[in-house]
């Protein structure tokens, strides 16, 4: 179980455009001091889980996701999102076992050996984040973070990655 309480604030620096948007929508500097966002909200997470944040753009969707993580040791995640992207070496050489990078490639539909013998940088974009899930999957981290989950792929990839994905949690 994990609460999370956080208040966003808009700045309050009161610039010549602030004071200019201020004006045009009749805002006061008591209107600014209000909060944009405030979370106040208890999650239920348990091993084997996945878990969706859904909503509507702009609602706080991405930074409910990242307080969630941050309430996780480094040591129990891994961010999908943010995982480099080699220009110079060969995918494979990215992976410390072959056999298991193997494996794990071919459960994220990348196992061509043209794929692995690119740097992960000039991949398409859908390889690129199927690329990130196979190191991700192959870090053995309990949780997962990724943001947009699934959003660089054409839907029946990401189908397809979604249920392999639920058969590995």
């Amino acid at each position: 179980e994990i609460t999370i309480q956080k208040r966003i604030m808009p700045p309050l620096n009161y610039s010549p455009n602030v004071r200019s948007l201020m004006r045009i929508f009749s805002l006061t500097a008591e209107d600014l001091h209000r909060p944009i966002i405030t979370l106040n909200t208890t999650v239920d997470i348990n091993p084997g889980g996945i878990y969706f944040i859904t909503g509507a753009s702009g609602v706080g969707k991405s930074l409910l996701l990242n307080e969630l993580a941050a309430a996780f040791a480094s040591s129990e995640k891994i961010n999908l999102n943010l995982l480099p992207l080699s220009e110079k070496a060969a995918m494979i050489d990215s992976f410390k076992s072959v056999p298991k990078a193997l494996r794990v490639l071919s459960q994220t539909g990348l196992s061509d050996v043209a794929s692995m013998l690119l740097p992960p940088a000039i991949l398409s974009e859908g390889q690129k984040y199927r690329y990130r899930l196979a190191k991700c999957i192959f870090s053995s981290k309990p949780i997962v973070v990724a943001d947009e989950f699934c959003s660089a792929l054409d839907k029946i990839t990401a189908s397809l990655l979604c249920n392999r994905i639920r058969h590995i949690a």
